[in-house]
């Protein structure tokens, strides 16, 4: 275990490593009586050669999306040791940890879909604890997209990941009875993993019109782009390694993704929001059947309350928690995060090449609609859900 001194992030979106953390070695202690023993200690980043966890002050729950928006941020921000556990590990330590006692539910996303907000709804019921995008899952894909991991050890990791996650709520005394991990961007293909490798969690998908969807991608990349890291150009091969596309039956999927990153300097914002998209919607076309429900944003934006009820009663949840659930509505999810004084949907979107673009990427994923549907034909999609 060590002590952080002090933290230096680059970057928001980007995961944090302990490359940004200055920190003193504390004590040796057992992993398993630290880890599993505090719902303070949470899994926060993962390599081949070390798992990380982010050990808070007892006041601070990084899971408390009303400090927060995402849990990548708040681990960061209030981490003050960590446990630093050699990688080889953590199998043995999730094995040990097991399942967790309470229910799990997961919400896979196609990205500025209000699955934030869905956090944050859920975040004021006393007896949930809401884990918005922790970027431990999102190390695994990227270790998995790249060749740097197989698939069977793809799998093993990403069970062991949510058996960490998911034990806090063993951890705080039985208070909990329900988890929620929303699957970081870019994390869609491991939504079929986790309903093979834990049968009982129930899997949610939530998503919206494309057109407004990549209109809101776009505020976050005039704010990204400001950064040394976009200006670099490397904003294609942070999203190229990480794009959400199904991890078997991929072929085609990888034939657009080659195609894209032969032209990948040319490639525009528009193009690299489709593909996220895409990939993500993908997913769920390739396994609908692993889904409880659809959120849908604008079901939820038109009638909160009764989108609301249908996911408490899903998961078993007392409606007397409905009015402070909805109390999340009347705020911002994600405040000014992705947000500057510039900040706004760039003018390029609105040319009808761009949208063609969109058009052509959403056509070779096989999506069964274009962004100039009609919401009523977008809608249609989801009708037996």
């Amino acid at each position: 275990m060590v002590r952080v001194l002090l933290r230096a992030q680059y970057i928001p979106a980007l995961p944090a490593d302990r490359s940004n953390f200055l920190y003193v070695h504390e004590r040796y202690a057992d992993p398993a009586e630290v880890v599993l023993r505090s719902d303070r200690v949470t899994l926060m980043d993962l390599d081949r050669e070390w798992a990380i966890f982010c050990v808070s002050d007892p006041e601070d729950d990084v899971c408390d999306t009303r400090k927060y928006p995402f849990m990548f941020l708040s681990q960061f921000a209030r981490a003050r040791r960590l446990v630093l556990l050699p990688a080889r590990f953590l199998h043995r330590l999730a094995e040990e940890a097991g399942d967790p006692s309470a229910r799990v539910a997961v919400i896979n996303m196609t990205a500025r879909c209000g699955s934030t907000l869905c956090s944050q709804l859920f975040n004021r019921v006393p007896s949930v604890r809401s884990m918005s995008e922790p970027f431990a899952l999102l190390d695994i894909h990227h270790m998995y997209r790249t060749g740097r991991i197989g698939r069977e050890e793809n799998a093993r990791l990403v069970r062991s990941a949510m058996r960490l996650l998911c034990r806090t709520a063993d951890a705080d005394g039985g208070a909990t009875s329900v988890v929620l991990v929303k699957l970081p961007a870019f994390c869609s293909p491991q939504a079929e993993i986790i309903a093979d490798q834990m049968p009982e969690a129930r899997l949610f998908f939530n998503t919206r019109h494309p057109r407004p969807s990549l209109e809101s991608f776009l505020k976050i990349v005039t704010f990204l782009r400001s950064s040394l890291y976009f200006r670099l150009g490397w904003n294609w091969r942070y999203l190229a390694e990480r794009f959400p596309y199904p991890y078997d039956r991929g072929q085609r999927y990888e034939a657009v993704y080659g195609s894209l990153n032969r032209k990948r300097q040319e490639i525009s914002f528009e193009e690299l929001g489709a593909l996220n998209y895409a990939g993500a919607f993908a997913t769920y076309l390739e396994n609908r059947d692993i889904y409880s429900q659809v959120i849908l944003y604008e079901r939820l934006r038109e009638d909160p309350e009764g989108s609301l009820r249908r996911l408490f009663r899903e998961l078993d949840l007392p409606e007397e928690h409905l009015p402070a659930a909805l109390a999340a509505t009347r705020f911002d999810s994600q405040g000014a995060t992705f947000a500057s004084g510039e900040t706004r949907v760039d003018g390029r979107v609105r040319r009808p090449e761009a949208w063609k673009k969109v058009d052509n990427i959403f056509a070779r994923m096989r999506l069964p609609f274009t962004v100039d549907s009609s919401e009523e034909e977008f809608l249609l999609q989801f009708t037996t859900d």
